[in-house]
């Protein structure tokens, strides 16, 4: 490719050019994203994992906000 191309006006190739820009400023490769996805995918299904142990208190009638304590202050309207 001519120098003249490299540029983000310059020429046919412009698009190219600032694909190329980006793809040099940040550097990152296919292994490099892959690996970053996969690391992410553990840690949030480790997490998930992990909140199990907290179902039952915060997703039950036993848990934080009993339903009796609850509808006594919440709007007439939402109790519907």
């Amino acid at each position: 490719m001519p120098p003249s191309d490299k540029t983000a006006g310059g020429g046919s190739g412009g698009s190219v050019a600032v694909v190329g820009g980006w793809k040099t400023t940040f550097g990152s490769n296919y292994e490099a994203v892959a690996s970053y996805r996969i690391s992410l995918g553990v840690l949030l299904f480790v997490e998930l994992v992990s909140r199990f142990q907290y179902l039952h208190a915060f997703y039950s009638d036993e848990g934080t906000l009993p339903l009796r304590l609850l509808l006594p202050k919440t709007y007439p309207l939402y109790q519907i």
